[in-house]
């Protein structure tokens, strides 16, 4: 029957709280994204004809945060210019030094008015930048000594994450009146400033030019979230790039209403690999929807994962548990008599899903077990599971000494 006949709809929705919105005219899909908001949603698109036969494919919306570009250009002892596209600010964040310039022809460079003027002498550039890693870009030309072994001098960046030690501009350039640049990568700034120094060892120190270049355009934060269900816990383990800020696991009945079952801060070695495992003791009977949201310190930035579904049994207490909570001995109450052939192991598990305590075949005087909980145990909420002749059976109780 043809296209005409087809209607295309927006079906599902993983992430409403990042895309709030999504519709489609024509051929056209028109997703609305919350601001300041960053994660993952699956979209669905429905094709359906006019019989009522229908199609569904779901694609992945992937949004980021992009970190402004940092790109400071600061002409040392001279005025504001344009070269290029470079534009280059009149001297300023100086603390100390004096101003000087020469009209001389500079080798090396066709940007000769940045090198033709310097600050000389016992000095400090403190430039504002936001907190992050950056490359810095140090511009050196001799225009008043045209021989190396005249002028020496130490450069500290950023409380001596780079240094130049016993600089001799000619000696690293060559000759005279001729520009090189001095690069370090990777300088990592927390108090908001870059902070260069220039001590005089022989005649004066001197500098022509400063770059700060942010050292990322864009920022990815990466996150995942992995949800494994046995029959009466779920496992979850994430992992986050995130610097430092809040993380939460959030769950849902309806995979669109979420609520916090854990929280915490974290302070991340940036670009590095933070990873957590939780247990969630009390997880919803039937179908529920887990994922992890991080608030960045910096940026404010919220972020989620994907939202993974899980499906839970109902969970039967088989048999009773007390006193609940129990201060160090929990009596087990089974159904039932001793059978001859019997096959009994209990094991004690923590919300981190881990075995914590395991006794194999313990004795009980007919229906009734004892347990001697070990020492070791810290307050807080466990599962206790009886494996009867290979069939596992679970409850909950709670340790307070």
């Amino acid at each position: 029957k043809g296209p005409a006949n087809i209607t295309l709809s927006v079906s599902g929705n993983t992430n409403t709280a990042l895309v709030t919105g999504a519709s489609i005219s024509g051929t056209n899909l028109t997703l609305t994204i919350a601001s300041n908001l960053t994660g993952t949603a699956n979209i669905t698109v429905k094709a359906l004809d006019s019989d009522g036969l229908f199609v569904e494919d779901e694609f992945k919306a992937d949004v980021v945060v992009g970190t402004p570009v940092t790109h400071i250009r600061l002409a040392a002892g001279g005025p504001g210019h344009t070269f290029g596209t470079e534009v280059w600010s009149a001297d300023q964040y100086f603390t100390g030094g004096s101003a000087y310039g020469e009209t001389l022809p500079i080798a090396n460079t066709t940007n000769d008015l940045l090198y033709q003027n310097e600050r000389w002498g016992d000095l400090t550039y403190s430039i504002p930048v936001p907190n992050g890693a950056y490359t810095v870009k140090l511009h050196f030309a001799e225009i008043y000594w045209t021989t190396a072994g005249n002028r020496i001098f130490n450069v500290n960046v950023e409380g001596g994450q780079a240094s130049l030690n016993n600089y001799d501009i000619v000696g690293h350039a060559g000759s005279g009146a001729t520009a090189i640049i001095e690069q370090f990568n990777n300088i990592n700034v927390t108090d908001g400033f870059v902070t260069i120094q220039l001590v005089s060892i022989m005649d004066n120190a001197k500098i022509s030019g400063i770059e700060i270049i942010s050292a990322d355009n864009l920022r990815k934060i990466s996150n995942s979230l992995e949800v494994n269900a046995s029959d009466h816990i779920v496992d979850l383990q994430w992992n986050s790039t995130e610097a430092e800020g809040i993380l939460s696991i959030e769950r849902s009945g309806d995979g669109k209403n979420f609520v916090s079952i854990h929280t915490s801060s974290f302070n991340n070695t940036r670009g590095k690999i933070q990873e957590g495992r939780i247990a969630d003791m009390d997880p919803l009977e039937g179908i529920s929807w887990y994922r992890l949201k991080t608030i960045s310190k910096t940026s404010g930035a919220v972020s989620y994962t994907e939202a993974k579904k899980v499906t839970m049994k109902s969970l039967v207490q088989s048999f009773m548990v007390y006193p609940n909570p129990s201060k160090g001995i929990l009596y087990i109450e089974l159904p039932g008599q001793k059978d001859t052939d019997e096959k009994l192991i209990v094991r004690i598990i923590n919300i981190q899903g881990a075995v914590v305590y395991q006794q194999k075949q313990p004795d009980r005087s007919g229906v009734l077990l004892k347990l001697n909980l070990p020492s070791g145990l810290s307050n807080g909420t466990y599962i206790i599971e009886v494996e009867k002749n290979g069939k596992r059976y679970p409850s909950r109780f709670m340790l307070n000494r």
